[in-house]
């Protein structure tokens, strides 16, 4: 029911968000039951394919077990709305990720379809037709919600710089984290031009499952397919300098076959990636040693790559002390 649900919606909204640019993926779903007894038969499959992460004045909210898949991306958060006669045009409304909000927020006061909402937690671009009714929302609705699964938070300040407005930042989805063999042994790439070491992943495709992400980035930096044991969470990186906010779901994982064939891009190749595999202690050793070394790349200045090792130091640390 619930899959059928957000299939419809999605489908009947298609046309009019062809004009949205730059959607990165979906974030999160909103159901509309039709009536009291729709919306306990609604609550009823969400616990039975999920959990509640969070009960609101509005309904409560799910993560599920296993993502929705759709062409948008994977729906692993979903609300189920208390029932209100005035949703009953819209069997759902989904909140969608861009990469720049802030050419739909040029867009209120000059068309109608965009309104700006601004509430306690996080304010949103909404896009509302007689067929479709979606968000877009500043934080992430995931984020708002999935509080409790972020580890941490890192801002400019992290590397000695002044904290920057990020209220209308491009946004990037990534996936990353901890990789052993059967030794015990944590794998990180060093990139020798760049100095740096840092954990395995790296940014999703489109319509990507995050684990299923992550397992890619593992089998191109590694060569190793792996198993999933458990996702640490969830990593905020407010990186002002470059008007970016990245979203990191952190995994650990462990090697279950080493095909010992990598498939570097470009961009890594002519940085000097290397696979090197560490006990967990010279891992985070590597990781504290080379900030100091880092240097500046074609691809890259030096502030991306600072935040980039003070995260995977951060990282580690919380999966040791875990």
């Amino acid at each position: 029911m619930i899959k059928e649900i957000i299939d419809t919606n999605l489908k009947r909204i298609e046309n009019d968000l062809l004009e949205i640019k730059d959607i990165l993926n979906i974030d999160f779903i909103d159901i509309f039951p039709t009536s009291n007894e729709h919306k306990e038969l609604l609550d009823t499959e969400a616990l039975s394919i999920g959990k509640i992460v969070k009960e609101t004045d509005r309904g409560n909210v799910y993560l599920l077990d296993k993502g929705i898949s759709t062409k948008y991306g994977y729906v692993n958060l979903i609300k189920v709305r208390l029932f209100d006669e005035s949703r009953l045009s819209y069997e759902a409304a989904a909140d969608f990720v861009v990469s720049n909000r802030e050419i739909l927020l040029s867009k209120v006061g000059k068309d109608s379809r965009f309104k700006y909402i601004k509430r306690e937690e996080w304010d949103a671009v909404e896009f509302k037709t007689d067929n479709t009714l979606v968000y877009f929302l500043s934080p992430l609705a995931s984020e708002v919600y999935l509080k409790d699964y972020v580890m941490f938070s890192l801002d400019d300040e992290d590397i000695n710089l002044d904290v920057k407005d990020m209220k209308n930042c491009k946004v990037r989805i990534a996936a990353r984290g901890i990789v052993m063999d059967d030794k015990g042994r944590i794998a990180l790439q060093l990139k020798s031009k760049k100095n740096q070491y840092k954990l395995i992943g790296g940014g999703i495709e489109d319509n990507e499952d995050f684990g299923v992400a992550f397992r890619r980035e593992v089998l191109e930096e590694t060569g190793c397919q792996v198993e999933i044991i458990k996702k640490l969470g969830l990593v905020i990186e407010n990186r002002g300098f470059l008007d970016l906010k990245q979203t990191s779901h952190i995994f650990v994982s462990r090697v279950i076959n080493d095909t010992h064939i990598l498939d570097l891009t470009e961009k890594e190749a002519n940085e000097g990636a290397k696979l090197v595999w560490l006990s967990p202690k010279e891992a985070l050793e590597k990781l504290r040693g080379c900030y100091d070394e880092l240097l500046p790349s074609e691809y890259d200045i030096l502030f991306d790559t600072q935040f980039d090792v003070v995260r995977d130091i951060k990282i580690l640390e919380y999966y040791l002390d875990k």
